[in-house]
């Protein structure tokens, strides 16, 4: 963990369009059915959201917020995940910086 303090990770993900003007609440959870949203607001230029996962072993909250534009978005996130004992809480902070680099592989758009 301590290796990952300061760093900077890339990482690529393609969307159509219309996902990329109105994301859905899975957009950030994918499949995982243990997370639910306390509230997702994506408009107006402005995020804020605060999700909740609740698994077996741990809880993970998550909260985001920042600000969007058509080809980018900033957003400042927070992560508190508690386990069965003060061994197993963490707390991290990070901020995400999301630009459009392209077209996905194959689309004409």
């Amino acid at each position: 963990m301590k290796k990952a303090i300061g760093t900077t990770q890339t990482h690529e993900t393609c969307l159509t369009a219309e996902q990329a003007k109105h994301p859905k609440e899975d957009f950030f959870t994918g499949a995982d059915k243990s997370c639910r949203y306390e509230h997702f607001n994506w408009g107006d230029g402005k995020i804020d959201m605060k999700l909740v996962c609740a698994r077996p072993d741990a809880t993970q909250t998550m909260q985001m917020t920042g600000t969007y534009e058509p080809n980018s978005y900033q957003m400042a996130m927070s992560v508190a995940s508690k386990g069965s004992s003060p061994m197993e809480t963490m707390n991290m902070k990070m901020t995400v910086d999301a630009k459009r680099v392209g077209d996905c592989e194959g689309s004409k758009g």
